[in-house]
C-alpha cells in the first residue's frame, strides 16, 4: 500500500539517471570529435548553452564569417552551443576538395537529411550517391541547352506579361509616367508563370492576378524570421532528436508548404498523365514530360516523379524570383550601371534570340546577372557533416592555436562542415577592396578579378549555385529566365528606391535569403518604377 509513492520515485530516478546517461553519451560523442582531427582555433565563448548560435540570425551577409577568417585563418571552428561545432571552411582548395566529395566523404546530417525529406522528399536535394547520380543522369535532359532554347519563348513572354501589368498599374496610378511597384511580388508572379508553362505545360496566371494557393503561403512565410529559441532547438535536435519536429511557426509553415507542393505535383502529373499518349511524350522537352517518360520506362519508382516535382517548383520559383528582384535592386541603387544596360539592350535594336541572350552579342546583361548572384546568394552558408575521415588540403599555411603551421588538416568523422558562401563570395580577401560593391565591369575588364578569386572554382568563381556533384542542375534555366525578363523590364522602365539613393535594405532569411527595406516588418521591395515608351 504504502510502496507507490516510491514506485513513482522509482521511476522519476530512472528516468532522470536514463536521460542523464543519454545526454553525457552524447556529450561524450561530441567530446570525441572535438579531440579528434586537427585542432583549430576559432572564437570561444563561455556560453555553453548557445554558444555563437545567435550570431547566426542576422548574418546573411556573411560579414561576420569574413572577419573571422581575416582573424583565424581561412579554416577555423565556432561552437555553435550544447558541444556542437561547426568547422568554417573559407580556403579555395579544401572547399574545392570538399565539395568534390560530395556524397562519398560527406554529405547531410541525419536531422537536415530528414528535414529535407519532409520538404521535397526522396527527390535529387535529398538523394546522396549512387541514388544522386542516377536521379541526376535522368533528369538533365530537361535542362541542357536545347531544352532551355526552346522555354526562351517563355520567359519572354513573362516579361511582357509583367510588362503590361505593370503599364496599368501605372496608368491606374493617375501621376504621371510612374508608380511605386513591389517589384518581389511581380518577380515571384514571374518565376511561378515561366516555371508552369515551361516546366509544367501550365498556366498559373499569377500574371494575370491569380493568386495561387503556393504563393500566398509562401507569403504566409515572407515575415517570417528565425528567433533564438528555434535556432535553440535545432541544435538541442542535435542531442534529442525529436525536437525536430516540435511545433514552431517555421515547421508548421514548412509543412504548408509541403503539402502543398505535394498536391499541386500530384495534380499537374494527374493532367500530363491524361493528356498526351507515349509517342508524344517522346517530343514533349518540358520538365513534366521528362518525369512522366522516366516514369513509364520503370526509372523512377512509383511516387518519384511528384517528390521531383515538389524540389523543381520549390527551386525553380523562389530561388529565381528573388534573384530578379535582387538585380532590380542593385540597378535601382547603381542607376549608371541601369543605364549602361539599357543602352547595350538598346543597342541590339530587337529582341535577343536565346543564342544573343547567351551569348557573347550582350556581355554588360550576363555581368549584371553574374555581379547580383555574387553579391546575394539564396542561401548564405552550405553545411555538410563529415562521414569518413578526411585530409584535406590547404591553399595556404594554416597556424593553429599551438604554434604548429600545417599545409593540410584533418577532419574526424561526425563533424559538421559549414561552406559560408555569402562571406565567400564578398570577400575583400578574393575580391578585392571593392568586394561589396555591385561592379558588373569586374566581369568583363581586364584583370577585372584578382587572382585570388579565379583561383575560387564554383561556377564562374562563385557559389551561389553551390560546386562538384552538387553543382545546381536548372542553374541555366534559371540564368536564361532572368536574362529575358531583365531585357524585356529594363529597355521598358526606369527603375529608383522608393525612398531616393539614401534607402537601406535587409536581408533575412525565410527558407532563401530575402530582401526587407530598413525599417518596416514587410518583406518585399518596393521600387519607383517609371515607363520609358
Amino acid at each position: 500500500m504504502y510502496s507507490w509513492p516510491f514506485s513513482i520515485g522509482n521511476t522519476i530516478c530512472a528516468v532522470i539517471f536514463g536521460w542523464t546517461l543519454y545526454f553525457g553519451s552524447k556529450q561524450f560523442r561530441l567530446w570525441r570529435i572535438r579531440r579528434s582531427g586537427t585542432r583549430l582555433g576559432g572564437p570561444t565563448t563561455w556560453n555553453f548553452l548557445t554558444g555563437f548560435l545567435l550570431g547566426l540570425i542576422d548574418d546573411y551577409t556573411g560579414a561576420v564569417n569574413e572577419e573571422r577568417a581575416k582573424k583565424y585563418g581561412l579554416v577555423y571552428k565556432v561552437p555553435l552551443g550544447l558541444g556542437v561545432e561547426i568547422i568554417d571552411i573559407h580556403d579555395p582548395v579544401a572547399v574545392a576538395h570538399t565539395q568534390a566529395r560530395e556524397g562519398q566523404n560527406y554529405g547531410y546530417s541525419k536531422s537536415n537529411k530528414k528535414g529535407l525529406e519532409k520538404l521535397i522528399g526522396k527527390s535529387l536535394l535529398w538523394a546522396e550517391g549512387d541514388l544522386h547520380k542516377k536521379q541526376r543522369k535522368i533528369m538533365s535532359p530537361a535542362f541542357n541547352t536545347s531544352a532551355i532554347r526552346s522555354f526562351s519563348q517563355t520567359f519572354f513572354d513573362s516579361g511582357h506579361k509583367c510588362k503590361a501589368a505593370w503599364d496599368a498599374i501605372i496608368q491606374k496610378a493617375g501621376s504621371g509616367d510612374e508608380a511605386v511597384i513591389d517589384v518581389e511580388e511581380w518577380m515571384y508572379a514571374t518565376s511561378i508563370d515561366s516555371l508552369g508553362i515551361a516546366g509544367f505545360s501550365h498556366d498559373f496566371e499569377s500574371l494575370r492576378g491569380k493568386k495561387s494557393v503556393l504563393a500566398e503561403t509562401f507569403e504566409s512565410l515572407a515575415d517570417f524570421k528565425p528567433d533564438p529559441l528555434l535556432l535553440f532547438l535545432i541544435i538541442l535536435s542535435v542531442l534529442i532528436p525529436p525536437l525536430r519536429d516540435f511545433p514552431t511557426e517555421r515547421t508548421r509553415g514548412i509543412q504548408r508548404i509541403c503539402d502543398i507542393l505535394g498536391k499541386i505535383g500530384e495534380k499537374l502529373l494527374q493532367q500530363s498523365r491524361g493528356q498526351g499518349a507515349s509517342k508524344e511524350r517522346e517530343a514533349d522537352r518540358s520538365i513534366i514530360g521528362m518525369l512522366l517518360r522516366a516514369e513509364e520506362s520503370s526509372s523512377f519508382s512509383d511516387g518519384d516523379a511528384q517528390e521531383q516535382m515538389k524540389l523543381l517548383i520549390l527551386a525553380g520559383y523562389e530561388t529565381t524570383a528573388l534573384n530578379m528582384t535582387w538585380t532590380l535592386w542593385d540597378l535601382a541603387t547603381n542607376p549608371e550601371k541601369q543605364s549602361k544596360l539599357r543602352e547595350e539592350l538598346n543597342q541590339l535594336g530587337q529582341e535577343p534570340t536565346f543564342e544573343q541572350l547567351n551569348g557573347d552579342a550582350l556581355p554588360y546583361l550576363d555581368a549584371v546577372v553574374k555581379e547580383a548572384l555574387r553579391l546575394h546568394p539564396p542561401l548564405p552558408n552550405l553545411g555538410r557533416q563529415c562521414k569518413v575521415e578526411d585530409v584535406v588540403p590547404l591553399s595556404e599555411p594554416l597556424k593553429l592555436p599551438d604554434g604548429k603551421v600545417v599545409d593540410h588538416i584533418v577532419i574526424p568523422v561526425g563533424a559538421n562542415i559549414n561552406i559560408p558562401v555569402a562571406a565567400i563570395n564578398r570577400s575583400e580577401r578574393f575580391w578585392g577592396p571593392d568586394a561589396k560593391e555591385f561592379k558588373p565591369e569586374r566581369w568583363i575588364e581586364k584583370d577585372g578579378i584578382p587572382q585570388s578569386g579565379l583561383d575560387l572554382q564554383g561556377w564562374n568563381h562563385i557559389f551561389s549555385f553551390s560546386n562538384g556533384p552538387r553543382l545546381c542542375l536548372g542553374r541555366n534555366f534559371a540564368i536564361a529566365e532572368i536574362k529575358a525578363v531583365l531585357s524585356v523590364l529594363v529597355r521598358n522602365f526606369a527603375f529608383e528606391p522608393r525612398d531616393g539613393a539614401d534607402s537601406k535594405i535587409d536581408k533575412y532569411t525565410s527558407l532563401f535569403t530575402r530582401p526587407k527595406l530598413a525599417g518596416e516588418t514587410k518583406a518585399a521591395l518596393p521600387l519607383r518604377v517609371r515607363r520609358l515608351t
